[in-house]
């Protein structure tokens, strides 16, 4: 009986244990590093479950998988592959587009990169001008910081989004005359 259990057994290659042990720790930060990025926004039972299953679940599924393979080594190379894709979706969940150039229109044959996000279910896009963060106070100009603070706020939809900055930008300005434009555009993915 001993034998055919012996017999049964394949060797498993030394990287499926040693990524193993890097990918319980590593994708476990991942997991506590989308926790915290998320922290204060709204979260659904899909975003708990992907944290779920990056942090707890994926390291000991692909363990799992490579050590019961026919080619150890061949199915730890589609798992890292698989750590690639989740670490790459969950940098790509977290990006915020940044400025790719001068503002439009300001000289000509300006060239500006292009930046893309995908917007999931609930999710949205906002775009404005420097006039809402340059918008003058008593004391101080409005902030990013302060427009992102307003931005960790749930809000309905795009337009209560809109409204809500407005609000806050004209109560920071206080009847001071406004200085630059203030442009917004607001869009949101509306759940399927």
């Amino acid at each position: 009986m001993r034998d055919s259990q012996t017999a049964s057994r394949h060797p498993v290659h030394p990287v499926v244990t040693l990524d193993y042990r890097v990918r319980i720790p590593g994708m476990f930060f991942v997991a506590l590093f989308a926790l915290s990025y998320f922290a204060g926004r709204p979260r659904g039972p899909i975003l708990i479950a992907a944290i779920v299953l990056t942090g707890l679940v994926w390291p000991h599924a692909a363990y799992f998988l490579a050590k019961r393979a026919r080619d150890t080594k061949q199915a730890e190379l589609r798992n890292l592959l698989a750590d690639s894709f989740i670490v790459g979706c969950w940098i790509a969940a977290m990006t915020r587009l940044t400025p790719t150039g001068p503002a439009v229109g300001m000289m000509p044959d300006m060239e500006f990169r292009v930046g893309q996000a995908r917007l999931e279910a609930a999710e949205g896009l906002l775009a404005f001008t420097d006039g809402v963060t340059d918008a003058r106070g008593a004391s101080s100009r409005y902030g990013e910081e302060r427009l992102l603070a307003l931005l960790s706020q749930p809000h309905n939809s795009a337009s209560s989004l809109l409204d809500a900055i407005q609000a806050s930008v004209a109560a920071h300005v206080a009847g001071q005359e406004q200085a630059d434009d203030i442009t917004l555009l607001a869009v949101r993915r509306q759940l399927p």
